[in-house]
């Protein structure tokens, strides 16, 4: 397995982790949403696993590297006897995405549908032995095998109404966390939501908005030319890219 992804911080990684985390929230645009659903019908795999490459794609232009290792939680109810047990039966799964042979959006899109379902069909082993088996076989200073996770949330009842009683959930600021980075994708009836959860003590709250804005920004790139390079996928906003253009390169330089 390969070593965990050295993602770019705004600070360095603290020997001791706190746990302490937050959350931000990024709404994909009604277009693109209504958009992503014909487009992963003509290319044969599901949202979650374009939004899962459009992850892979920024992860691998951020770090550097081509062997990339997501989690993720399936339900872990494929057996009959599971179907009606009350209780939480999700397994973690580790989806290990290899792109040194990728060149262009459609290839990752079939190499993600490829990865994904093969680790889907062992989806049954628990998560426990797949750490115990790579336990003396790689060089690691972290108990995890994975330090980002992606994670797909069908949330039908994003607001619920009862006679004299309006409920609706907040988001928590303020969350426990065990890895660097997880993408939520929730599926409610307003629309794909891409929610981030991160470790304050390596990212500050502006650096997890721009990291979602990017992935957004390859995911459209994606949908609307995947036939294209994935260096080619554009990876700045326009704002930033007015801002590099015009205002960091007149920038004067003191010598």
């Amino acid at each position: 397995m390969p070593s965990l992804l050295d993602l770019p911080s705004d600070r360095p990684r603290q020997r001791v982790p706190l746990f302490q985390g937050g959350s931000r929230i990024r709404v994909l645009p009604g277009s693109m949403a209504a958009g992503l659903g014909e487009f992963c019908r003509r290319q044969g795999i599901t949202k979650f696993m374009a939004v899962y490459s459009a992850l892979c794609a920024w992860l691998q232009r951020v770090t550097w590297t081509t062997d990339i290792v997501v989690g993720t939680v399936v339900a872990n109810r494929r057996q009959s006897q599971w179907q009606e047990v009350v209780g939480y039966c999700a397994n973690t799964v580790a989806l290990r995405l290899e792109l040194s042979d990728v060149e262009t959006g459609e290839q990752l899109l079939h190499r993600a549908r490829q990865t994904v379902c093969e680790a889907y069909d062992h989806q049954d082993v628990p998560f426990e032995r797949v750490i115990g088996a790579l336990k003396g076989r790689r060089d690691i200073d972290s108990p995890h095998v994975f330090n980002v996770m992606i994670v797909w949330e069908d949330d039908p009842l994003r607001e619920l109404r009862l006679e004299g009683l309006s409920i609706r959930p907040f988001p928590i600021d303020d969350v426990a966390v065990e890895l660097d980075l997880t993408l939520l994708v929730v599926n409610g009836v307003g629309g794909l939501e891409l929610v981030m959860l991160y470790d304050r003590a390596l990212f500050d709250s502006g650096t997890v908005d721009r990291m979602l804005a990017q992935i957004e920004l390859i995911l459209n790139g994606l949908m609307e030319n995947s036939g294209s390079r994935l260096l080619d996928l554009p990876l700045l906003t326009q704002e930033e890219r007015r801002q590099m253009l015009a205002e960091w390169s007149r920038s004067p330089v003191n010598v």
